[in-house]
């Protein structure tokens, strides 16, 4: 779709679970090893739909998959486009779901990747005045606002506005939003991976950003004035 504005977020805390691929443990095998890869853990898109949904106070409705909902889908279609200035950690969670029957509650265990200290730009297109509606939901939520769960809510300054423009245009030219103290345990070149997420599917690579990083260490490469160039993912294999 063409985009006439992006709407910026910051998506950090302390955790998020933006994880589709949940499994249920089954005792009776050896555990299988999953992908903890910081980019298979990354916001996608009906978890990005959902946080917004909640923000305007959306009702899910029950029975259909969550990336078919008829309520979400003006949600889903936006243009998103999400940079991972700060990827996080990875690590393996045992929980547990509720599920009401008629006659009981059923409790059934699972097993969630999640991700610690990771910290994402989200650049979500979409016609002015519906990105401007979204924002003024976003100060003032009708629902909780969560990263995935929620158990994990996000840490503020969510929303960092609504600008003219293309997301990935948006993206490519915005500062670089990770902490202080991530930026000491980097080079002085770094980048940051830029992508369309999807749910069961491989995201859609964009490229990586290139970052002039003061504060990081020296490396090798002398520093040049190449910030802001985005830079085609290697292919593997």
């Amino acid at each position: 779709m063409t985009s006439e504005a992006t709407l910026l977020l910051r998506l950090a805390g302390p955790t998020q679970a933006w994880d589709v691929h949940r499994a249920q443990p089954d005792l009776t095998r050896r555990p299988i090893k999953r992908d903890l890869s910081p980019e298979r853990l990354a916001p996608t898109n009906t978890g990005l739909a959902g946080l917004l949904g909640s923000a305007l106070g959306r009702y899910r409705i029950a029975g259909p998959p969550r990336h078919a909902r008829p309520e979400l889908a003006d949600l889903l279609a936006l243009d998103i486009v999400v940079r991972a200035d700060q990827p996080g950690r990875a690590r393996t969670e045992f929980r547990t779901t509720r599920r009401r029957t008629q006659s009981r509650m059923i409790v059934q265990p699972l097993i969630e990747s999640v991700l610690d200290d990771a910290v994402f730009l989200a650049g979500i297109g979409g016609d002015r005045a519906f990105l401007d509606q979204i924002a003024a939901a976003l100060h003032a939520p009708r629902w909780a606002l969560f990263l995935g769960r929620r158990e994990y809510p996000p840490t503020y300054p969510l929303l960092l506005g609504v600008v003219d423009g293309d997301p990935v245009d948006i993206l490519r030219a915005h500062d670089w939003i990770a902490a202080p103290w991530y930026r000491r345990t980097q080079p002085r070149r770094t980048e940051a991976r830029l992508y369309r997420p999807r749910d069961q599917r491989r995201a859609t690579e964009l490229g990586y950003i290139q970052i002039d990083n003061p504060d990081g260490y020296p490396d090798r490469i002398s520093p040049g004035a190449w910030i802001d160039a985005l830079i085609p993912p290697t292919r593997k294999g």
